[in-house]
């Protein structure tokens, strides 16, 4: 009888402790999935906020807003080679400091040109065009 008894409270001391695993594994479970969402939207933030910098140039722009955009990608693709994200931009199929810089030789302050995101990779601004194209010196 005493052997019965142990038995009994050994296997009660079981069946607490996987409920309690249970239990556990549940609330980890259900903290898991706030934190998911929360991870999501920082990094929709982050996608935001790249683009941000990019998007309020699109459309039909001043020469001096050109060469803003142009300033503005030069320093987020240092940036990137510096960070190693490898999120560069592309503006008129240029993208290096010194290739870019040629293209600010180009721009006419005075003239109207039409900015257009033509390309996103992961979300990310990617490719840019304007029109009339700079890389052809017009």
């Amino acid at each position: 009888m005493e052997n019965a008894s142990k038995a009994l409270i050994i296997a009660g001391a079981i069946l607490i402790a996987i409920l309690l695993i249970g239990i556990g594994v549940g609330l980890i479970s259900a903290i898991g999935e706030p934190m998911d969402t929360a991870t999501d939207k920082v990094g929709s933030m982050g996608i935001q906020t790249f683009n941000s910098t990019f998007e309020k140039y699109v459309g039909t722009k001043k020469g001096t807003d050109v060469l803003s955009l142009i300033s503005d990608i030069i320093t987020s693709n240092q940036s990137a080679t510096n960070s190693g994200s490898g999120r560069t931009v592309t503006f008129d199929g240029k993208s290096t400091a010194n290739d870019l810089s040629l293209l600010r030789n180009n721009v006419k302050r005075s003239s109207t040109y039409t900015i257009t995101i033509t390309g996103y990779n992961d979300g990310y601004v990617q490719t840019i065009t304007c029109s009339p194209s700079l890389a052809s010196g017009t």
